[in-house]
C-alpha cells in the first residue's frame, strides 16, 4: 500500500468509461509532454528499498522505480547542492559551468537553462522548493533564469530551516507569520506538497515544467512534527521502536516523508488526469551528510560507496535516478548506462521534440529510456569543487580517478571491481592514469570566480564533509 495513498487511488486507475480514456490517450499522444522534475535533498544512493535500503520503507520511490527505469550508474553534477542544480538546470558541467562551488555566486543572466530551453514551446515553467542559484535581486533568481512561476527559499543553507519565515514568491518577499519569532505553524514540506499539488490541480490547459524541489531529507538534522492522523505512516510507529539514535530515526522519518509526499504527487497527477503525458524525473542534489556528522551509519545512506556530500568519492556524486512514464517509456528497467546531472537538459529537449541546445557538455540519453542502444556516448564525465580547495574527478567507462588537491597525484579506482574506492590502481595502470590526466588538461575553463585554489596551510584543516554545510 502507498504512504498516504490507499489502493483505490492507483496512480493508473480510472472510472471513466472506456470511449473518454481511448479519446484522452490520443489526445495525450498530440500534446508535448509534460515534465515533474523531484529534486531531494541529499538522498542517498543506498537510501530507497530499490537501490538496496532494507531498514526505510520507501514504497513510493520504489514503485516508481518498479514500473519506470532505474539508473545505478547516474551522477549528480557536484557533491554541492547550488553546484549540482546548475549542472541539472543548465546542461554543463562544473569544469564549465558559472557556478562551481558554495559560496553564492549566482547565474549571471542570460544562461542557458531548462526553462529558457522550453519557454518557446509555451511551456509553463514554475520552481517549487529550494533553488540555490541567486539570491532576491542578484542575477541568479528564478524569476530571472526563466521561471514564470516560483515559489522558493533562494538559499539552501536556509532551507535547512523547516519553518522558514520568508519565502521567495514570484519576485516578493511572502512572510509565514504562523513562524515568526520563533514559531513552528507551518512546516514547509507541508507547504510545498500543498503547492505542488495546487499547481497540479490546475495545470490543464498548457504543458508544463514543474520542479518539485524538495528540502527533504537533508534536512532531517532538525526533527519533523509529528504526521497527522491521516497520514500515519507503519515506518513511523516501527522506527520508533528501533534500537537507533535520535539522528537516525530522523533522518529515516524525513526519507519516509519525502517517499509519502512523492506518493500524493502522484495521486494528484492521475486525479487531475495528468499522468498519461507527463513523464517523472526523480534525482537527489548530492549524496548524503557523511555519517560523522549525522551519526546515522547504520542506514547505509551511501550503500557500498565510500564518502558523502561534500567530496567527490562515489558516496557525494553518484545519486539515485529514476524516470516514470508509462505511456512514453517502456517501465520494469535497471540500466547501468553512465550519465550525469549536465545531460538532463538535452535529454529533455529530444523527450519533447525540441531542437538540442548548442554550447553544452550533456548529450541526450532518450535512447536509454526508450529501451535502445545507447550510441552517443560520453568518453569522460568531469567534477571539480573548491571547498575549501580545488578537488577533480574524472569517470573513464568503469575507471575512476580523483585528485584530493591540485598539488596531489591522481589516484585510480577500478569502479567495477573496488565500488568503495579503497585500492588505489595509480601506479598498477599508468597507462590510465596518463589518459585521464590529459583528459584534465583540457576538461575546465578558467573562471575569475572559481580559480583553482591550494589547500590551506593549517595542519588540521576541516575536509568538506566535516565542516557544516555549505551549498
Amino acid at each position: 500500500m502507498l504512504i498516504g495513498a490507499m489502493a483505490p487511488l492507483a496512480w493508473g486507475a480510472t472510472n471513466r468509461a472506456p470511449q473518454f480514456r481511448s479519446m484522452r490517450e490520443s489526445m495525450a499522444e498530440k500534446f508535448p509532454a509534460n515534465v515533474l522534475l523531484i529534486i531531494a535533498d541529499g538522498l542517498g544512493h543506498g537510501d530507497l528499498g530499490c537501490y538496496g535500503q532494507t531498514e526505510i520503507r520507501t514504497p513510493n520511490m520504489d514503485r516508481l522505480a518498479a514500473e519506470g527505469v532505474r539508473y545505478t550508474d547516474f551522477y549528480a553534477g557536484s557533491p554541492l547542492a547550488n553546484a549540482s542544480r546548475c549542472s541539472l538546470i543548465t546542461g554543463r558541467h562544473t569544469g564549465h559551468s558559472s557556478v562551481r562551488g558554495g559560496e553564492g555566486i549566482p547565474l549571471p543572466s542570460g544562461e542557458l537553462t531548462l526553462a529558457r530551453l522550453l519557454l518557446p514551446a509555451n511551456y509553463q515553467t514554475t520552481w517549487l522548493g529550494s533553488w540555490g542559484l541567486g539570491l532576491a535581486g542578484s542575477t541568479g533568481t528564478p524569476l530571472s533564469q526563466g521561471f514564470e512561476e516560483v515559489r522558493a527559499l533562494l538559499d539552501v543553507r536556509k532551507a535547512q530551516d523547516n519553518y522558514p519565515v520568508t519565502l521567495y514568491r514570484n519576485g516578493e518577499d511572502w512572510t509565514l507569520e504562523s513562524n515568526r519569532n520563533g514559531k513552528k505553524g507551518q512546516y514547509f514540506p507541508d507547504l510545498l506538497l500543498l503547492m505542488g499539488t495546487n499547481f497540479l490541480r490546475s495545470a490543464q490547459y498548457r504543458p508544463f515544467l514543474l520542479v518539485y524541489s524538495s528540502t527533504l531529507p537533508g534536512s532531517s538534522l532538525l526533527p519533523p512534527p509529528p504526521m497527522s492522523s491521516a497520514a500515519q505512516t507503519a515506518s513511523e510507529s516501527s522506527y520508533a521502536g528501533k534500537d537507533w539514535t535520535p539522528a537516525e530515526k530522523r533522518k529515516a522519518d524525513s526519507i519516509s516523508r519525502l517517499d509519502q509526499d512523492i506518493g500524493r504527487l502522484m495521486v494528484s497527477l492521475e486525479a487531475n488526469k495528468l499522468s498519461r503525458n507527463t513523464i517523472v524525473v526523480l534525482t537527489s542534489d548530492s549524496g548524503p551528510e557523511q555519517a560523522g556528522r549525522t551519526n546515522a551509519a547504520r542506514l547505509k545512506s551511501t550503500g557500498a560507496f565510500r564518502g558523502g556530500r561534500g567530496d567527490l568519492f562515489e558516496g557525494g556524486i553518484r545519486v539515485p535516478m529514476i524516470v516514470w512514464s508509462p505511456s512514453k517509456i517502456p517501465g520494469g528497467r535497471v540500466s547501468d548506462q553512465v550519465w550525469a546531472a549536465w545531460d538532463l537538459v538535452p535529454t529533455v529537449a529530444e523527450l519533447t521534440s525540441l531542437p538540442k541546445p548548442k554550447g553544452i557538455d550533456g548529450i541526450s540519453m532518450a535512447r536509454s529510456l526508450y529501451g535502445l542502444a545507447q550510441t552517443n556516448q560520453h568518453d569522460f564525465l568531469y567534477w571539480e569543487t573548491h571547498q575549501p580547495h580545488t578537488q577533480q574527478a574524472v569517470r573513464m567507462g568503469s575507471w575512476k580517478g580523483i585528485r584530493t588537491a591540485i598539488d596531489k597525484a591522481l589516484e585510480i579506482y577500478d569502479l567495477k571491481a573496488d565500488p568503495a574506492e579503497q585500492h588505489n590502481l595509480a601506479e598498477a595502470k599508468p597507462e590510465v592514469a596518463a589518459r585521464m590526466e590529459q583528459f584534465l588538461k583540457t576538461a575546465r575553463t578558467e573562471h575569475p570566480d572559481w580559480p583553482l585554489k591550494q589547500p590551506t596551510a593549517e595542519p588540521n584543516a576541516a575536509s568538506p564533509a566535516a565542516k557544516p554545510r555549505e551549498n
